[in-house]
């Protein structure tokens, strides 16, 4: 027969496993609320990436408008240079050519 010792700590021991189920419970419930909460904030936030990158993306298009822009005015500054660079050459040449016809 179990003597009353026995009996006292295995209510005890019992006691002890309800109680330890019922907090693991309610970290379990815990834990799914937690995972509910954060993947609703990432949801959120990456609705707001979302329309963070659309306005990006307009600014990167007005942004290589203006590029393309200034390419265009430094081909026409390039066209312009080397026309004045020819456009030198050949007076100097030409001027040497008269120096020389006229020296004779």
């Amino acid at each position: 027969m179990a003597t009353m010792a026995e009996i006292t700590t295995d209510k005890r021991v019992d006691d002890l496993r309800a109680e330890m189920h019922r907090g693991f419970d309610q970290m379990e419930t815990d834990t799914r609320e937690l995972r509910a909460d954060t993947k609703a904030g990432f949801a959120a936030m990456n609705a707001r990436f979302d329309s963070v990158e659309g306005r990006f993306d307009s600014r990167f298009d007005s942004m290589n408008d203006r590029f393309d822009s200034m390419n265009a005015r430094f081909d026409s500054m390039q066209k312009l240079m080397i026309g004045f660079f020819a456009t030198t050459v050949g007076s100097v040449i030409a001027a040497v050519a008269a120096k020389i016809l006229l020296h004779f």
